[in-house]
């Protein structure tokens, strides 16, 4: 089987008013591709176009211009139902209902497979469990969702999605209202998540440093309405995404990147 799942050439993202204007654009995008068992993510300056890319990704918004593809078929011009199945998307804001428990919330990842009805098969049962363990959350499954603090919930939302049983997981600013400690937890979940599940991970995110140390490959987008594909392990990546973020990044232990007044704040100590 290859590796590339979603494969994106010569894709231009944004909003049209109207028939003709362009509203807003992230345009000239390298070619890329989402690989089986990475994850890829997406790094940019606040209002470069990062969410509407992650949606257009999902399948949520046809694109400006250039094809999609997922394992070969046209992403947008599958079936919503199939396109469903076969990609799950985390969004950075959520609102359960009130009353909602954190196995109900996770047993609707499998809403794409059941029937009209809904009913959950004894398969529909075990992805649910499935998910549920390998989130970490077998001793809150019978939690309310808002009871649970900030990582806790954000790790039955990637259940839900988990229990989809996708070929290509999206998370759009996973890490935000986390401490580090839930950041760093979380990440290494999702790295987990792409090896063992033999699945495609994209997200985005403005923490540098964990995506140096947790994603394989980087897609920064620039403020000009470009982007270029990096890897956290080249030499030159800190000055690549200083270069792009018009900060001065300075190199620091374990791979690690700090930038604006972080950097300001560790430059003491390197």
């Amino acid at each position: 089987m290859s590796r590339e799942l979603l494969s994106a050439r010569g894709l231009v993202t944004g909003f049209r008013r109207g028939r003709h204007a362009v509203i807003r654009t992230v345009s000239t995008l390298p070619d890329f591709e989402c690989r089986r068992g990475e994850v890829l993510a997406v790094l940019g300056p606040n209002g470069v176009g990062k969410s509407t890319l992650l949606r257009t990704l999902a399948g949520l918004q046809q694109p400006l211009h250039g094809s999609l593809s997922l394992n070969g078929d046209d992403l947008h011009a599958m079936p919503p139902l199939l396109r469903a199945q076969r990609i799950a998307i985390v969004l950075s804001h959520h609102q359960p209902p009130e009353t909602m428990r954190v196995a109900e919330l996770i047993a609707l990842g499998r809403h794409p497979h059941t029937s009209t009805f809904g009913v959950l098969t004894a398969r529909d049962r075990a992805a649910v469990s499935d998910a549920i363990a390998q989130a970490g959350l077998q001793a809150l499954a019978g939690r309310a969702v808002r009871e649970l603090s900030d990582g806790e919930q954000q790790r039955a939302w990637l259940a839900r999605a988990l229990a989809q049983a996708p070929d290509l997981l999206i998370l759009d600013e996973p890490t935000s209202h986390l401490d580090v400690a839930r950041r760093l937890e979380l990440l290494d979940l999702l790295h987990r998540v792409a090896r063992d599940r033999g699945i495609a991970v994209v997200l985005s995110t403005h923490e540098l440093d964990l995506a140096l140390r947790h994603a394989d490959r980087l897609l920064v987008l620039d403020n000009d309405g470009g982007g270029r594909i990096m890897s956290p392990g080249a030499a030159d990546v800190a000055a690549q995404i200083a270069e792009v973020f018009g900060m001065r990044v300075i190199a620091m232990g374990g791979g690690e990147a700090a930038t604006g007044d972080r950097a300001a704040n560790e430059a003491g100590r390197i």
